[in-house]
């Protein structure tokens, strides 16, 4: 079962915590490139992360 889902950088990045389980990452852009990050989108990103490390401990 997947619980906190995430989407930034206007859906081209997902981040998710599985119920118990580890944090996933996706990231591709619609071309299949990678996704490139404003700074702003790197703050948000890093804020999320913080999120769901928080709710794993």
């Amino acid at each position: 079962m997947t619980t906190n889902v995430f989407s930034l950088a206007g859906g081209e990045v997902t981040v998710w915590a599985e119920a118990g389980g580890p944090l996933c990452i996706r990231a591709v852009a619609s071309a299949g490139d990678p996704v490139e990050l404003a700074e702003h989108e790197v703050r948000e990103l890093i804020a999320v992360l913080q999120k769901l490390l928080a709710r794993l401990d």
